[in-house]
C-alpha cells in the first residue's frame, strides 16, 4: 500500500469542509501505515444511514433524490420547514435522531421520493409551504416527542400521519429498492 501513496500529492474529498482546502500527502509511517497529512483533517462519527448515503452520493445520488433523478437539493420537508424559519433547529435535530434510530432504509427512501418534489414546490410556493406546515411540524413534534417525551407533547396528527405515513412511504421504498435493484 505505501507505494499506492505519492507524498506531495493532494488530497480533496469534494463538497466537503472536513479536509482543509490545499492539504497534501507529507508522508506514510511505514510501521502503521498511517496516512500524515500536512493539515489537520475533521471526522465526525456518522449514522448508517448517513454511510449509506454518502455511498449513494458517490455515484452521483443527492439525499433529496436517493435513489432518483430531480429533486430539492439534498432537502426534505423538515430541513426545508426549519431553513424557512418554521420550525427549529432542536426539533428538527431530534426528527433527525428519531429518524436515524427507527426508521428502516426502505421507508427513507419512499419518503425521499415523493417529498424532494413537494419541498421543490414548497421553495418556489410560500402558499405550498403553509399548506404542507401543519404536517411537516406535526410529524416533526411528534418524532421529538418519541425521542424526549419529558421535553416535546405528542399530537394527533403527528400520531396519524406517522400511522399512515410510514406504512406507505415504506412500500414506496421497496418499490424503488427493487426497481433500482439496491442491495440494503
Amino acid at each position: 500500500m505505501l507505494e499506492l501513496i505519492p507524498i506531495g500529492s493532494t488530497v480533496e474529498h469534494e463538497g466537503s469542509r472536513a479536509i482543509p482546502r490545499g492539504t497534501k500527502v507529507y508522508d506514510v509511517n511505514p510501521d502503521t501505515e498511517e496516512i500524515i497529512l500536512t493539515k489537520n483533517i475533521q471526522i465526525n462519527e456518522a449514522s448508517t444511514s448517513e454511510i449509506y448515503l454518502a455511498w449513494l452520493q458517490s455515484f452521483g445520488y443527492t439525499p433529496g433524490t436517493v435513489p432518483f433523478t430531480g429533486g430539492a437539493g439534498g432537502k426534505i420537508i423538515c430541513t426545508e420547514l426549519c431553513e424557512q424559519g418554521l420550525l427549529s433547529r432542536e426539533v428538527l435535530e431530534l426528527d433527525y435522531q428519531h429518524s436515524d434510530n427507527n426508521m428502516d432504509m426502505a421507508t427513507k427512501i419512499g419518503y425521499w421520493k415523493w417529498a424532494a418534489p413537494v419541498v421543490n414546490m414548497m421553495q418556489e410556493s410560500k402558499i405550498m409551504t403553509q399548506i404542507i406546515r401543519p404536517f411537516g411540524v406535526a410529524w416533526a413534534y411528534e418524532m421529538a416527542h418519541r425521542e424526549e417525551p419529558q421535553n416535546y407533547s405528542g399530537n394527533i396528527l403527528g400520531k396519524l400521519i406517522m400511522a399512515i405515513g410510514v406504512p406507505i412511504c415504506r412500500y414506496i421504498g421497496n418499490k424503488e429498492i427493487s426497481k433500482n435493484n439496491i442491495h440494503i
